[in-house]
């Protein structure tokens, strides 16, 4: 299957989608599956540099995001787990024992197959994103990475301008006047209530 870019009005969306909470929240999924699998053996990008690969991949089409099901960081969320999966299947296979990838065992403390891991992983990587919002280490990264999305959505735009003002519609959640989203306003993405 051809890869299918997204179209201007997409990347518009893809503009006002990358906010702090919900880059926040990508990160730190990709932080949980990273950690899940060095704890199995398997080695991948840390959590930033796959966020932006994934990304990358996103907005050349492949995978391609449809903004009707659903919101342009979860996709992301989703196809960093998708990436993940697939590193672990490949040592599944290569250290499995001759057992399917989904019954192998990958480490000494493992007791589940690693299908099981895999889903509860993601929901520990979805958690995540709602626990970390407040972290102050986790502001300075989703503020590269907004900056990020939108240099690599500034590259793949034809020069002709039009979806690059759907930036000023943002909620001041993306970085650019200093401000991390810290004000308590609930902005798009996961946010979590009260305080501790």
């Amino acid at each position: 299957m051809a890869a299918r870019p997204p179209t201007e009005r997409e990347r518009a969306l893809i503009r006002l989608q990358a906010t702090r909470p919900e880059l926040v929240a990508t990160l730190a999924h990709a932080e949980v599956l990273a950690v899940y699998a060095a704890g199995l053996g398997v080695q991948v990008l840390p959590p930033a540099e796959l966020v932006r690969r994934v990304v990358r991949q996103v907005l050349a089409g492949e995978p391609a995001w449809y903004p009707a099901h659903e919101t342009f960081g979860a996709f992301v969320r989703r196809a960093v787990r998708a990436e993940v999966a697939a590193q672990l299947a490949v040592h599944a296979r290569l250290r499995g024992g001759g057992a399917t990838a989904a019954d192998a065992r990958l480490a000494a403390m493992q007791v589940g197959a690693v299908a099981s891991l895999d889903a509860l992983m993601h929901w520990a990587g979805e958690l995540a994103g709602f626990v970390r919002q407040d972290d102050a280490t986790m502001a300075p990264i989703a503020r590269e990475l907004i900056e990020f999305v939108r240099a690599e959505l500034e590259a793949g735009d034809d020069g002709d301008g039009d979806a690059s003002d759907a930036n000023d519609a943002n909620d001041g959640n993306d970085g650019d006047d200093g401000d991390d989203g810290d004000d308590g306003s609930p902005g798009p993405g996961p946010r979590r209530g009260g305080s501790e």
